[in-house]
């Protein structure tokens, strides 16, 4: 609840009160995930070194415990930090570690979200088919799932990379299909990104016509999207006074 509204202090204090309770009865899976918890927030804030000197300590937890799911999500968050960071070399070695693991447990949604995070990093590094590859792994198991809200988004991703490629057919193709399951689930975000990605394709191709219906579109859901944000901090400002 503290995470959602935003304030830190209460909510790293709810922890704090949680893990001692739990060091008192000696619940390491409850310690963990307080660790775990608890490195989340300070990632939030943008304090990575004690982030990390949390998610250290979950993971030394879980490796007692012979956790290996617990040990592939602290792997992950570790990789997370380092992505913030820039140092896309440990973030790759550490989200590697965890999809191995993830591979060994057949953990479908933690695989998923490694092949997805190492397709970004490519993509950073400007590696752009190595990056599609990942992605095109990541899109195979959301349409198994029929998970239509990662799908909209890994697809504007892909488009965005063929946009890259200057294969702007291919781009248009993707940021159509993202267009219609962001529609169809109402998920504003990635119909907002997928008429971005449409622009881009459009021009590439010459059709600025479309192109400037794209951007029209673009504008519209953007202004939707910022009006969204703004009902809500009042609506939470409201409630935090009331």
């Amino acid at each position: 609840i503290y995470d959602n509204k935003g304030e830190f202090l209460k909510s790293l204090s709810y922890y704090h009160r949680s893990l001692k309770i739990y060091e008192k009865i000696s619940d390491n899976k409850c310690i963990a995930n307080c660790f775990s918890d608890i490195g989340i927030l300070h990632v939030n804030k943008k304090s990575y070194n004690l982030a990390l000197e949390y998610f250290n300590k979950a993971i030394n937890i879980r490796k007692k415990m012979n956790d290996p799911k617990g040990i592939a999500s602290s792997y992950n968050n570790i990789a997370g930090i380092y992505f913030y960071q820039n140092n896309f070399t440990k973030a790759r070695y550490f989200y590697n570690l965890a999809l191995s693991m993830f591979e060994n447990l057949k953990h479908t949604s933690g695989i998923v979200n490694c092949y997805t995070n190492l397709g970004v990093i490519a993509k950073k590094q400007k590696k752009y088919d190595e990056a599609l590859i990942y992605y095109f792994k990541g899109t195979e198991a959301y349409e198994k799932q029929k998970n239509k809200q990662r799908l909209s988004l890994i697809y504007n991703n892909i488009s965005e990379l063929y946009t890259e490629k200057k294969q702007f057919n291919q781009a248009l193709d993707y940021a159509k299909k993202a267009n219609e399951f962001a529609l169809e689930i109402g998920n504003l975000p990635d119909e907002n990104e997928s008429y971005r990605c449409m622009k881009m394709a459009y021009e590439g191709l010459g059709n600025f016509k479309s192109a400037l219906e794209c951007a029209n579109k673009y504008i519209d859901t953007h202004d939707s999207l910022n009006k969204q944000e703004s009902s809500r901090t009042i609506q939470e400002m409201e409630a935090r006074y009331q």
